[in-house]
């Protein structure tokens, strides 16, 4: 599992190709603040849940500001 921390707007072209692609390759699942929001990791010892603040057809359908 993996969580990337970028903004739909930001300047510097994040993420890039390359990051994702070996994500990707190692068949890792991708958490991106640009499309969950607030993303949690709850951790009980012997697992862990991921708790995003909003599901991923909510991130791709908000408007930009």
């Amino acid at each position: 599992m993996a969580i990337i921390t970028y903004s739909k707007t930001n300047d510097y072209g994040h993420p890039v190709n390359r990051v994702i692609s070996n994500l990707n390759r190692l068949q890792t699942e991708i958490y991106s603040t640009a499309v969950f929001g607030d993303i949690v990791v709850q951790a009980t010892g012997s697992d862990y849940y991921i708790l995003p603040q909003r599901t991923p057809e909510d991130g791709m359908t908000e408007k930009i500001s």
